[in-house]
C-alpha cells in the first residue's frame, strides 16, 4: 500500500512554469499550478546531487513513485480544480447563490448560464468556494542576437510571489521515502529561468501520511449502483489496441471491481496536452485529454 508524502510550499519569488499549450512566439504563459512532472524533476536533481539517482532510477521514472500536481492552498483548505457542469442565474443575488450541476440535474432551469467558478475551489457543506491564482508578467528585449536576427521584445508570465500550494507524492518503496522527504527541507527551486531571480519556494510543511489525498470528498461508506468520478488532472486512457480513447470502461470495470459499467451523465471539457522527450530531444505529439474538473456519473453492478 502506498505511503503519501504531503508538502506545503510558498513561492518567495515569482514562479514560472511554461504552458506550452497557450504560449506563442514572443509570449510565454505560465501554468496556474505546479505539475507533478516539475516536482519529479526537482527530486531527480536532488538525488543526482546526493549520488543516489542510479539506485532509484527505475522507481523514479516508472510507477514506483507518483507525483501528483500541487494545487493552491487557501484558508487551510486544499483546493481542487473547479468542477465542470455548474449553472447559475446570472442576476444579482444577496447572500448564498443557488447553482445546479447538469450531471446531477439534467433538466436545468431555463435561462441559467454556465457558472463562473474560477480555476480552483473547495467544497464545504452545500457550498462551493472558488479562487483564482495571481499572475504577473514582464517585458524583455532580446539582446543576444544571432546572425541576421532582429532585436525583438518578448513577454513572460509568472505566478506572483507569496502564494501557497499543496501536493502529494505517492511512494510504494518505503526505503526511498526518507530520501524524498529530505529533499523537501528549507527551500526548493522550481520552474523556468531559475537563475534569473525566479522559482525559490519555502517549504512550510512536509509529512508522511496514510491519508488518501482529498479524502474529505470521498464517500463515507461503500457505494452501490452509481458513483461520481472527478478528474483532478487532465487525463485520458488507452484501449487494448493502444489508442487514446477518453475512458476505457472495460479497464475501469477491472480497477473498480464492478460489472456493467456505463457513463450515465457527464460534463467535460478537453485540453491539448503537450510534452517533451529529453531522450529524443524533441517535443512529442499533443494528445487531446479530458480537462481537470471533468465529472462523470457512472452506473454499475457491484
Amino acid at each position: 500500500m502506498s505511503k503519501y508524502l504531503r508538502y506545503i510550499i510558498r513561492n518567495t519569488e515569482p514562479l514560472r512554469i511554461a504552458n506550452n499549450a497557450s504560449s506563442q512566439s514572443g509570449q510565454t504563459d505560465t501554468l496556474r499550478y505546479i505539475p507533478g512532472s516539475t516536482i519529479r524533476g526537482y527530486v531527480i536533481s536532488e538525488f543526482l546531487k546526493k549520488g543516489i539517482f542510479e539506485a532509484n532510477k527505475d522507481s523514479l521514472l516508472r510507477s514506483g513513485i507518483r507525483f501528483l500536481n500541487a494545487y493552491p492552498y487557501r484558508n487551510k483548505r486544499e483546493l481542487i480544480p473547479s468542477l465542470k457542469g455548474f449553472y447559475e442565474d446570472k442576476t444579482d443575488v444577496q447572500g448564498k447563490k443557488s447553482i445546479q450541476n447538469v450531471v446531477v440535474t439534467p433538466d436545468l432551469n431555463k435561462g441559467w448560464k454556465r457558472a463562473s467558478l474560477g480555476r480552483y475551489c473547495y467544497l464545504e457543506d452545500d457550498c462551493i468556494y472558488y479562487y483564482q491564482v495571481e499572475t504577473g508578467s514582464d517585458l524583455k528585449i532580446k539582446i543576444n542576437l544571432g546572425e541576421d536576427e532582429k532585436q525583438s521584445v518578448f513577454r513572460n508570465e509568472y505566478l506572483t510571489e507569496g502564494q501557497t500550494f499543496t501536493g502529494y507524492i505517492a511512494v510504494d518503496n518505503e526505503d526511498m521515502l526518507k530520501d524524498v522527504k529530505e529533499a523537501f527541507t528549507g527551500q526548493v527551486i522550481l520552474g523556468n529561468a531559475r537563475s534569473a531571480g525566479l522559482g525559490k519556494c519555502q517549504v512550510l510543511e512536509c509529512e508522511v501520511t496514510d491519508r488518501t489525498p482529498y479524502e474529505e470528498y470521498l464517500p463515507g461508506e461503500d457505494v452501490k449502483d452509481a458513483v461520481y468520478m472527478v478528474l483532478l488532472s487532465a487525463g485520458t486512457m488507452r484501449n487494448e489496441d493502444g489508442e487514446y480513447c477518453g475512458l476505457d470502461l472495460k479497464a475501469l470495470e477491472e480497477m473498480l471491481g464492478v460489472t456493467d459499467l456505463k457513463v450515465v451523465q457527464c460534463s467535460t471539457s478537453v485540453a491539448s496536452i503537450r510534452g517533451y522527450n529529453r531522450t529524443w530531444g524533441t517535443p512529442v505529439p499533443s494528445v487531446t485529454m479530458y480537462d481537470a474538473g471533468s465529472i462523470f456519473k457512472l452506473s454499475f453492478t457491484g
